[in-house]
């Protein structure tokens, strides 16, 4: 029986054995809204947490709001500051949780929503994002790093250009986190969002940095918590383990780099002749991340006879359940429909080793044989 080797880490990263322990004394914590010892200790460990994500992250402990997951933390930075009327710019490259609330606003809310354009690569131009801006634009959106193809965008550059206009920038930053220092300050962002179980946290916690001199409006309403942008019982439990997470994935980056690099060039050599690189060299690109083509299979078909070979990868966004359409992100930067059908990704985590990929040549010149 083939021993299962884990590709698909941009979709999910396993759990980090000593973020669980940190959580464990959490998971029978009080409400941190009470007002008894139970309570106040609940809340004092929620406000520790809150105060150990901003240091890493040179914020302030006041401008982190802590959501459900990357995805809640994505919809309260769109909808927060939507206008009716207001113009919003979003690349065609993004998470389906930026894209299609930002189309549900335009079609339902009057929310004028344009489209940048982006290369070959993925990418944004900032001189093409200048020309884009408007006066009533509300919002630009452009993630960090491509959750399908690893892109890394010219995210300082776009935020020269946003702040000379005075238009707030948003980055989903969840790709990113693995492997990129996360500081809002230094790229120039507005808004960024995270989620924990990229960085070998707990599944069902996220966050969102916001500039304190933004004024978003909550999407969640009830008993005000998170400053009011987001009510509910926090998620003692998870929202400790994201900072412990977070705290791991800073000091080990380094290695963690190493690996992923060691990773990525085994990889390329593992599949040079059987697939195509979806990005170019010179492509920015997180070093965790590879996505490759294959003319004339289909990835669903692929996907499956690796799995059944023990290798289990991805293909195109995890969120986007039982999509059998070609990817909008691979369709966005000029693929042909088909071809944008055959890409595979590749995507690796802490705990991967080039090791495991040493079957990963013969199997792949195998299946690619099959009929």
């Amino acid at each position: 029986m083939n021993v299962r080797v884990y590709l698909d880490h941009a979709a999910s990263t396993p759990l980090d054995p000593r973020v669980l322990e940190a959580q464990s004394p959490f998971f029978s914590a009080a409400n941190p809204s009470g007002i008894h010892q139970s309570g106040q200790q609940a809340a004092a460990a929620l406000t520790q947490a809150r105060q150990n994500i901003a240091k890493l992250l040179a914020v302030k402990p006041q401008e982190l709001v802590f959501t459900s997951g990357g995805t809640e933390a994505n919809n309260l930075a769109v909808w927060g500051l939507a206008k009716p009327g207001s113009h919003m710019l979003v690349s065609p490259v993004e998470h389906p949780s930026v894209l299609l609330p930002l189309e549900r606003m335009s079609v339902k809310f009057g929310v004028e929503l344009e489209v940048l354009p982006v290369n070959g690569q993925g990418l944004v131009d900032p001189v093409v994002l200048k020309s884009r801006i408007r006066l009533n634009t509300a919002l630009v959106a452009i993630q960090w790093a491509n959750n399908e193809t690893g892109a890394v965008q010219p995210v300082t550059e776009l935020a020269k250009v946003t702040q000379k206009a005075q238009v707030p920038l948003f980055c989903d930053a969840a790709q990113a986190s693995p492997s990129l220092d996360l500081n809002p300050a230094q790229l120039g962002v507005d808004l960024m969002s995270l989620s924990a179980h990229k960085l070998h946290g707990p599944k069902g916690v996220g966050l969102l940095y916001v500039n304190e001199r933004l004024k978003l409006e909550p999407l969640v309403l009830g008993g005000g918590q998170e400053r009011g942008l987001r009510s509910g019982t926090e998620n003692l439990p998870g929202i400790w383990g994201f900072a412990q997470a977070l705290a791991l994935a800073y000091q080990e980056r380094t290695k963690r780099v190493q690996n992923f690099l060691a990773l990525t060039q085994t990889l390329d050599l593992a599949l040079e002749g059987l697939g195509q690189p979806v990005l170019e060299p010179q492509t920015p690109v997180l070093p965790q991340i590879r996505s490759y083509l294959f003319p004339g299979f289909l990835a669903q078909r692929l996907l499956m006879r690796l799995d059944l070979e023990g290798f289990e990868v991805g293909s195109g966004s995890a969120c986007s359940v039982g999509n059998d359409e070609p990817s909008p992100v691979l369709l966005a930067m000029g693929l042909d429909p088909a071809l944008a059908r055959s890409v595979l990704r590749f995507s690796f985590g802490a705990d991967s080793r080039p090791e495991s990929l040493d079957r990963l040549r013969e199997v792949m010149t195998r299946i690619l044989r099959q009929p």
